[in-house]
C-alpha cells in the first residue's frame, strides 16, 4: 500500500493563524488551508480540499487504514464521571465528512448534480465510519452516542428525496450498530428539520437537537413534541443569539416556554442550540446563562 504524506505549515496574520494541510495522494497532492482566531471558538476554511473532479478521484485513491486510537480515557472518564452524569461519544455521519471536502456552493452543485458519484463516495465514507464506532462502542463509548451532519441535507440545501438517499440510508446503519451495543443514538442537526422529523425517526434516533424555533429553524417545540415527543427526546432549544443579546427577564420567559412547549410527558432536554463562540464571554452573556 503507497503511504500518504500528510505536510502540514502554519503561519501567522495579525491576530489570525492560518494552517495549511497538503496531502501527498497516489493520484497527486490535495491542499486545504483553514485560519482560526484565540478570540473566538471556530475555524473557517479559507481553501477546501476538493476543488475539481480530478482532486475527488485523488481523494478515493487514499488507502484505507482503520483509525485505532487510545481509548483509555473513556474509562477514566466513567469512572470520575460515576452517577453524575452520561458520557457521550461523537461521529460524524459520511455525508457530513463529504460536506467538509469542499466549498458550500461546489458541494450543492455536486450532490445535485453527481448522485452517482456521492453514492460511491458516501460508501466509502460509511465503511470507515462503522468501523471506527464499532471500535468505540468494543472500547465502552455510551451510553450516547451523538451523530452530526444531517443538516446539510435539510431544506432549503437538499430535496427531501436526497435527504433518504443520503443520510437514512446510512445513518439507520449506524444507529442500529448503537444499538446493537445497548446504547442510544442523539442525532444533531440545525436549522429546518420539519420536513425530515419522520425521516430521523424512521432512522432509529432516540433523540434530537437542537429543534430550532423560526427564523433559525421551521418548527416550534409544540408542533415537534406533537409529531415525534412520543418516540424521540428532543433536546433543545434556547437559541444562542438570544443567549448572547437578550435581557436576563427574556430570557427566564423563553426558558419557561421552552420547558412548557417540550417538558409535558417527559422526553425533554433543555439546553442551548450551539456553545458560544466569543472565548471570553461577555457579561450579559454569562448572566443571561445563569437565569436560564
Amino acid at each position: 500500500t503507497q503511504e500518504v504524506k500528510e505536510e502540514i505549515r502554519t503561519w501567522q496574520e495579525g491576530e489570525d493563524i492560518y494552517r495549511e494541510v497538503t496531502l501527498k495522494t497516489p493520484r497527486g497532492d490535495l491542499r486545504m488551508v483553514e485560519r482560526s482566531n484565540p478570540r473566538i471558538n471556530t475555524v473557517w476554511v479559507v481553501e477546501h480540499f476538493v476543488k475539481d473532479l480530478e482532486d475527488l478521484e485523488k481523494v478515493l485513491s487514499i488507502p484505507y487504514e482503520p483509525y485505532r486510537p487510545d481509548t483509555s480515557s473513556l474509562t477514566q472518564a466513567q469512572e470520575e464521571i460515576g452517577d453524575h452524569g452520561l458520557l457521550i461519544a461523537d461521529v460524524g455521519d459520511p455525508l457530513i465528512y463529504i460536506f467538509d471536502l469542499f466549498d458550500f456552493s461546489d458541494f450543492l452543485v455536486f450532490a445535485l448534480t453527481e448522485e452517482k458519484r456521492m453514492h460511491q463516495l458516501l460508501e466509502m465514507y460509511f465503511e470507515r465510519i462503522y468501523n471506527y464506532l464499532e471500535y468505540l462502542l468494543e472500547a465502552g463509548a455510551g451510553p450516547l452516542v451523538r451523530i452530526y451532519g444531517p443538516e446539510v441535507a435539510t431544506p432549503p440545501y437538499l430535496p427531501n428525496r436526497l435527504f433518504k438517499e443520503y443520510v437514512v440510508k446510512y445513518d439507520k446503519k449506524l444507529i442500529d450498530l448503537i444499538h446493537q451495543y445497548g446504547c442510544f443514538c442523539r442525532v444533531h442537526a440545525h436549522g429546518k428539520v420539519g420536513t425530515v422529523l419522520e425521516d430521523i425517526v424512521e432512522m432509529g434516533a432516540d433523540a434530537l437537537d437542537p429543534v430550532e424555533a423560526p427564523p433559525s429553524g421551521d418548527i416550534e417545540l409544540k408542533e415537534a413534541k406533537k409529531r415525534i415527543g412520543h418516540q424521540v427526546t428532543i433536546f433543545g432549544n434556547i437559541q444562542l443569539h438570544d443567549l448572547e443579546l437578550r435581557t436576563e427577564k427574556e430570557i427566564v420567559e423563553i426558558t419557561k416556554k421552552a420547558i412548557d412547549e417540550g417538558a409535558p410527558e417527559g422526553r425533554f432536554v433543555l439546553m442551548p442550540t450551539a456553545a458560544p463562540l466569543e472565548v471570553d464571554l461577555k457579561e450579559q452573556t454569562k448572566r443571561n446563562y445563569m437565569a436560564m
